[in-house]
């Protein structure tokens, strides 16, 4: 008995390193993105993708904003872009663009203002008679990444 008061003693003043995960109750309403950027695909990917990761993290989306819920806010923003390659022709064929993710979440314990750069590589076709454009699948799995990266501050807003 002795010991397990000194050890719950311990634990309490150490920190057991468990972390509060939200009940399934917990209903989350998503803003729709305001998508800054040049690339209008990217809003809408995101906003699927992010949906999908909270049901995945048993969050309940709410349909409409609330006081009970919590309000996922997102922006996107281009910083720069940078070729990275050309072809003979002096045309860009693979592209760098930084993109500037920033979440702001209300309705939680703390309030919740995260940002963060995300590269977005843009590999095209190094020849003029074929027009392969792999933006699709860049944007997709770029909307992937931030919908984890959202969903992580969502958990643990000290991740960076």
């Amino acid at each position: 008995m002795k010991y397990s008061i000194g050890l719950l003693l311990v634990l309490v003043i150490t920190g057991c390193g468990y972390r509060v995960v939200p009940a399934p109750d917990t209903s989350v309403f998503l803003l729709p993105v305001d998508n800054r950027t040049a690339r209008v695909a990217l809003g809408p990917l995101l906003d699927q993708e992010l949906a999908k990761r909270l049901v995945a993290d048993r969050w309940k989306l709410a349909g409409v904003e609330s006081p009970e819920t919590i309000v996922i806010d997102i922006q996107l923003t281009d910083r720069k872009s940078r070729t990275l390659q050309s072809g003979s022709d002096n045309r860009a064929t693979v592209t760098r663009d930084t993109i500037v993710l920033t979440a702001t979440v209300r309705g939680a314990i703390q309030p919740i203002h995260r940002s963060i750069q995300l590269p977005l590589l843009y590999r095209l076709s190094e020849t003029t008679d074929t027009q392969v454009d792999d933006r699709n699948r860049e944007e997709q799995e770029l909307a992937e990444r931030m919908a984890l990266q959202v969903a992580a501050w969502l958990q643990d807003p000290s991740i960076s």
